[in-house]
């Protein structure tokens, strides 16, 4: 898998390789860190999600985060035949593996400057609610859309038969009870869905950015 991803970076930038690394392989994906002459990369390829419409939901995730000058790599290249991208390394460690040594100050800063970049990123709108950022999986409201994802969970339920009908009525008649109390002027925002501390990259105790943007979404 490797070798493979070596020779796409090197069919794709004309540069020479100084060293190359395992950065992570993490549940979805595995990705390697290439030292050039010219800078420094990461090669990121998908391993879970092998379908086209999950990966460029990821592509064009990062592509508006890019867009918006957001603290997240950049993303430079992409195939989606072999479902690989080609990122700006971001120089650091997960947060889960520094913020035990960080003093109570440093800590709020960080958390401080973590939260600044998520409002920035909640500050991007669209003009519906979106759960699936390549294609046309939008819907006009948020009841509309928690109200579909909700009858699909009833659906499964009633065809896996592990809950009593009676119970699944009860539910949704407590859920819909839910849903008029909801706000009518809830409006989507570009929303991470995956910020834990693996996926928040620290340096000399400061906040380089956020990674694995796969799940990000126009939520609420």
């Amino acid at each position: 898998m490797t070798d493979v991803m070596i020779d796409w970076f090197r069919s794709i930038r004309d540069e020479r390789i100084l060293t190359i690394e395992h950065a992570t392989k993490g549940y979805s994906h595995q990705c390697i860190k290439i030292t050039t002459s010219n800078g420094v990369y990461a090669v990121k390829q998908n391993t879970r999600k092998q379908n086209k419409d999950a990966f460029l939901h990821e592509i064009k995730a990062l592509e508006l985060a890019t867009q918006h000058n957001l603290k997240t790599p950049m993303l430079l290249a992409y195939d989606d035949q072999t479902y690989m991208q080609l990122l700006t390394w971001l120089d650091g460690k997960d947060a889960s593996e520094t913020i035990h040594l960080l003093e109570d100050a440093e800590q709020k800063k960080l958390a401080y400057s973590l939260g600044q970049t998520m409002a920035s990123m909640h500050k991007i709108k669209n003009n519906a609610f979106c759960e699936q950022l390549s294609t046309n999986d939008t819907y006009s409201s948020w009841n509309e859309l928690i109200q579909t994802r909700f009858q699909h969970l009833l659906t499964q339920n009633e065809q896996c038969q592990t809950i009593d009908l009676a119970t699944l009525q009860k539910v949704d008649h407590h859920f819909q009870q839910l849903m008029n109390e909801l706000p009518q002027r809830i409006t989507p925002s570009f929303t991470h869905r995956d910020l834990y501390l693996p996926n928040v990259i620290v340096h000399d105790h400061e906040l380089v950015g956020i990674i694995d943007l796969e799940a990000a979404k126009f939520y609420d």
